[in-house]
């Protein structure tokens, strides 16, 4: 039932809005990371790009920083010692700017 109300929702939206809304979210985290000095490992330059965002906030291990995001309820994956976001087309500015704020919450003082 999931799967199928999952893509007649996605069939509704049409993919290239979905394509242009996840573009529009994953430019935005990597300008958000970036803008707080996390490094983003993701290729970004023209059709180089995906909807996954991976990155590295500052000089936080990977698993560490992984806990304390699921703890500001934000839900990311660690792959290879670094963060992965998968932002979609149902995410919206809150969701980014939630993750954002957990992220510079890992900033050192």
């Amino acid at each position: 039932l999931s799967l199928g109300a999952s893509i007649d929702l996605l069939e509704r939206i049409g993919p290239a809005t979905v394509l242009t809304k996840v573009r529009e979210n994953t430019d935005a985290l990597v300008e958000g990371l970036r803008t707080l000095g996390a490094s983003v490992h993701s290729p970004r330059e023209g059709d180089c790009w995906s909807g996954i965002v991976t990155f590295s906030p500052f000089e936080v291990p990977a698993m560490t920083a992984l806990h304390h995001l699921r703890r500001e309820g934000v839900i990311v994956a660690a792959r290879g010692g670094r963060l992965r976001a998968s932002p979609h087309c149902y995410n919206d500015a809150a969701d980014l700017d939630r993750l954002l704020r957990a992220v510079a919450g890992l900033r050192p003082r």
